[in-house]
């Protein structure tokens, strides 16, 4: 499983945008709200693949909160990485 996601992990926030036409950051943005964050909240992202959710959990936390992403696949926490830099 490291080796495919790995593989694929340059081109997977391509397909993304598919289910955002069909209402994922709806779903995504309720399902944060659910875990009623706090400020200074740490939130830990298992499986957090390319980081498609940090920045709305980041939002959550405020500046004074923790996220941690883990993932298995290298290539995917390589991508989450990127993602961070691209929002700060």
């Amino acid at each position: 499983m490291q080796r495919l996601y790995d593989r694929l992990s340059p081109a997977y926030d391509v397909t993304a945008w598919i289910f955002r036409t069909v209402g994922a950051r709806r779903l995504q943005n309720r399902v944060v709200d659910l875990l009623d964050l706090q400020p200074e909240n740490t939130v830990v992202d298992l499986g957090c693949g390319t980081g498609i959710n940090l920045r709305v959990l980041a939002a959550a936390v405020s500046d004074h909160g923790h996220i941690v992403g883990v993932d298995l696949s290298a290539g995917m926490l390589e991508q989450a990485r990127v993602t961070v830099r691209r929002y700060r």
